[in-house]
């Protein structure tokens, strides 16, 4: 199981960090949010966009889902003249709605050719799917503003794989990570103790004493200047060596 950081930026993309997107690399790999250029970032990352199966959208904000439309199309025109596999889109009622405005507003499920789009919506106690290489869970995180999830996946031989998504702490994120191989968690802020609908620095230095995860990497991160990101990477070193780090984009983890 391979972990691809598309992203690993806040809303706002800086000079290094663009919009948090990862994918889960497999034969069949999902796309988890959608932002920037998904394909030349899939390609950038030696991953084949064929293999992508599932794009699942963990909320409706925009920094989430804007590149919808474009993941769409430059799909479509690489298969003008062969078929590709059905794609299926994975969120909650409010996203697919807003995927479906995004997509009627292109034209592009009109389009001749166009290649199957399934929509699968997640109720808001959550779900789990079961994919070939996978079983998905989806659950329930506190976003505040908007109903959010978080992602857990496991494969076939045991390794597992967290994504907190955009969220204040949860105990139902700290009981979804106990044990696993990886944690994937947004980090909002440096500067302050707390930030609403998200988790600060200081959060998740609490948070390491409550999950059982062999490694965590932080997504989701504010613009930060070399002298600070130099700092916060020695500070995290001395307090948990690898255990906790900053994910940075182009990252590829092998679980």
């Amino acid at each position: 199981m391979k972990v691809s950081f598309l992203g690993t930026g806040n809303s706002i993309s800086n000079h290094n960090r663009k919009n948090t997107s990862l994918i889960l690399q497999s034969t069949n790999s999902i796309l988890i949010d959608c932002s920037g250029n998904p394909i030349q970032a899939a390609m950038q990352s030696g991953i084949n966009p064929d293999s992508i199966s599932d794009v699942i959208l963990t909320h409706n904000h925009v920094d989430h889902i804007y590149a919808i439309p474009s993941l769409v199309h430059q799909m479509y025109l690489l298969h003008l003249s062969s078929k590709r596999a059905p794609f299926r889109f994975i969120g909650n009622k409010s996203t697919l709605d807003i995927v479906h405005k995004l997509l009627k507003a292109f034209n592009l499920l009109q389009r001749k050719g166009i290649f199957e789009i399934e929509f699968i919506e997640v109720p808001k106690q959550g779900i789990s799917i079961q994919r070939e290489e996978y079983r998905i869970k989806l659950f329930p995180v506190n976003h505040v503003w908007t109903d959010c999830f978080g992602c857990k996946f496991l494969s076939e031989d045991g390794k597992s794989i967290v994504y907190s998504s955009d969220t204040e702490p949860t105990n139902n994120l700290v009981k979804e990570s106990q044990g696993i191989d990886l944690l994937v968690h947004e980090c909002s802020t440096f500067t302050q103790n707390k930030l609403k609908g998200h988790t600060s620095f200081s959060e998740i230095l609490e948070l390491t004493s409550q999950i059982s995860s062999k490694r965590i990497r932080l997504v989701h991160l504010p613009k930060i200047e070399n002298d600070l990101q130099y700092i916060i990477d020695n500070k995290l070193n001395d307090l948990f060596g690898n255990l906790v780090q900053l994910a940075y984009d182009g990252e590829v983890l092998e679980i």
